[in-house]
């Protein structure tokens, strides 16, 4: 599986040490998340309807909308993850995946909301302990918007 090509075109800003991305292309085609259990974290993903494309003894790749990856990657119990992220998953119908959630036996952090900021979306720690979001735009947006 190879990624998409990513274009950067950094800059330097004002003070010597501070970079910042002033142009990216692409789209993210996988993100990796780490698993001290990859049995158990492949039930939960199988069970949310991700289809499983790859698994060897300490990786798995799962298939989300066809073009992008959820990978996971087996560590042993001396390993800390050291950052933190939150993957936020655009999904069809929020209320539909709380649901789906619920029936894999997690237990969302709240329930589905609608955000200020324009999102309906939900909070679950998956197996692993990630926080993966479940979201969808409450309306569509303009061209403006996406600049």
């Amino acid at each position: 599986m190879a990624a998409l090509p990513v274009r950067l075109a950094l800059a330097l800003a004002a003070a010597p040490q501070v970079w910042c991305i002033m142009d990216l292309t692409g789209e993210i085609n996988a993100i990796t998340l780490v698993t001290h259990d990859i049995a158990e974290s492949e039930r939960f993903y199988g069970c949310l309807g991700l289809r499983q494309t790859f698994r060897s003894d300490n990786f798995s790749t799962f298939s989300i909308g066809g073009h992008n990856f959820l990978n996971l990657q087996l560590v042993n119990h001396k390993t800390e993850a050291k950052a933190w992220g939150r993957p936020i998953i655009y999904v069809t119908s929020v209320d539909d995946m709380y649901s789906r959630v619920l029936a894999c036996g997690r237990h969302p952090e709240f329930p589905p909301t609608n955000a200020c900021w324009g999102e309906r979306y939900f909070h679950v720690i998956e197996p692993a302990g990630h926080e993966l979001s479940f979201a969808k735009p409450l309306h569509a947006r303009s061209a403006i918007e996406d600049r």
